[in-house]
This record gives C-alpha cells, sequence and structure tokens, in this order.
C-alpha cells in the first residue's frame, strides 16, 4: 500500500487534472458509443483504426490530438472540444487563421492536382473539373 501511496505522492496538480481529464474524455467517448449501441471494433471501422487503437483511447491513458478529437466527435455525434467563445476581436483573429489554413491546404492540393496532371496521371479533362470547384 506504501507503493501506491508513494506513487501517489509524485503527481503534481497539473497531471493529476490531466489524468482526470483522459478519464472523463474515455467516459464519454464509452458512453457515446453505448447510446449508439456500437462495439469498439464498429467505431474502428467508421475511423479506419485498428479496434487495438480504440482500446488504447478507451483505457483513459491516451493523449488525443485535436484532429482525431474532431474526427471522433463527428462520427460519434457528440462533442468531445469545447471552446469557449471569445470576444470579437479574438475571434476574428481564430477566423483569419482558419481562412489562411484553409488556403494552404488548397494550395497543397492545387500543386498535387497540378503534379498529377503534369506526369499523366490525371487526364487533362479531369484537370479541368477539379478546377472548376
Amino acid at each position: 500500500m506504501d507503493i501506491i501511496n508513494d506513487l501517489l505522492a509524485t503527481v503534481n496538480p497539473q497531471q493529476e487534472q490531466r489524468i482526470h481529464d483522459r478519464m472523463m474524455l474515455a467516459a464519454r467517448i464509452a458512453d457515446a458509443l453505448d447510446a449508439k449501441g456500437w462495439a469498439q471494433k464498429d467505431l474502428a471501422i467508421k475511423l479506419n483504426k485498428q479496434p487495438s487503437e480504440i482500446s488504447k483511447w478507451l483505457s483513459g491513458t491516451h493523449n488525443f490530438t485535436i484532429d482525431t478529437l474532431s474526427d471522433l466527435s463527428h462520427v460519434l455525434g457528440v462533442k468531445l472540444l469545447c471552446v469557449k467563445e471569445e470576444p470579437k476581436p479574438v475571434a476574428r483573429q481564430v477566423a483569419r487563421y482558419e481562412r489562411i489554413a484553409i488556403a494552404s491546404y488548397r494550395q497543397e492540393s492545387d500543386l498535387i492536382n497540378y503534379e498529377s496532371f503534369q506526369t499523366g496521371i490525371v487526364q487533362p479533362s479531369e484537370h479541368h473539373e477539379t478546377q472548376a470547384h
């Protein structure tokens, strides 16, 4: 029993909060799975992941990326990320960064489409269709 208490004594408040948040997140994901009547395998299929990865997520020890949480939120239909609304100047700055990120993503996509066109992987008619969107 002293070993457990010794280990717990080494955990600082920030680490304790992180552990709590991870456990709560895992519980929320598990609740969403139950509400949908899904097994871990069903979620793995929906997200194109291995069932072992879903099991790790539900252990409460996984450090999620924002992208993974966003994907989980979408597939499960629950809110896993909650960003408090900020005053308008901050919101405008966030919107600006979103536009920059989208433009950057589109430039990458256009570059890939152009390179594919140059190498002959994409036929010219397909190239014009992608440019129309």
